[in-house]
């Protein structure tokens, strides 16, 4: 019982103390309203008219005081993150459209009878991501289709460019010069697909899982074929 007392007695007096500690964004905003430390307002007229001295912590001016410290702190870093523009909100909207259409689509004509996903249709659905989401968004081949959106900034990875979305156009540019960006996309296509047309789908992931394969020995090839010649420069 002693011991439960002093525990409730340590917590009283470090509740004052946590309580008024501030973190993180809190720390940057005032603790006083602008225009001094004590705000008078006028009260209403059942008080006769009176003005009454109310402290900043109580009053009114002061939570707004902060209310629009933080707005403008998460305003000013998220413009200057880039981030906070309506072509963002115009792409979440998009993927949100794209995703419903998918689930009404799997809803209505999806195959009721599949199977649960097993680890191995998972490897080879995020290796059929990663390889198509690099075909679209990086790909000399596939250019044509990201040039009405995208400019060539320099040559990337073989086979592939790095590009930069053009002036006007970021809503669409951006998430196909992004393949982190792009692959949530592609991702949530294959795994529908799967579940409403199984046999084509899954075809179409194994090839482009076996693309990827490929394309990781090719590069691994040339590397140690590179790497030997350095070793042995006569040949």
């Amino acid at each position: 019982m002693s011991m439960a007392a002093g525990a409730m007695g340590l917590a009283r007096t470090r509740t004052p103390s946590a309580r008024n500690e501030r973190h993180g964004v809190l720390a940057t905003l005032p603790r006083t309203p602008p225009g001094g430390a004590a705000v008078r307002v006028p009260m209403t007229a059942r008080w006769g008219g009176a003005v009454k001295t109310v402290r900043p912590p109580r009053s009114l001016a002061y939570t707004i005081a902060r209310l629009g410290c933080l707005a403008d702190f998460h305003g000013r870093a998220a413009t200057g993150a880039g981030y906070a523009s309506p072509r963002h909100g115009l792409a979440l909207a998009g993927f949100g459209v794209y995703a419903g259409c998918w689930a009404l689509l799997v809803r209505t004509r999806g195959n009721r009878n599949v199977v649960p996903v097993a680890l191995p249709e998972v490897l080879l659905t995020a290796t059929a991501t990663f390889r198509l989401t690099r075909l679209l968004s990086k790909a000399n081949v596939t250019r044509p289709l990201r040039a009405p959106f995208t400019d060539v900034e320099e040559a990337g990875a073989p086979a592939e460019f790095n590009e930069v979305p053009k002036p006007g156009h970021q809503t669409v540019g951006e998430p196909l010069t992004c393949p982190f960006c792009l692959g949530v996309w592609v991702a949530t296509g294959l795994t529908a697909a799967l579940m409403v047309w199984p046999r084509t789908a899954s075809a179409v992931v194994r090839a482009l899982s076996a693309v990827a394969v490929s394309d990781a020995l090719n590069l691994g090839y040339t590397a140690l074929v590179k790497a030997v010649e350095e070793d042995d420069p006569s040949g």
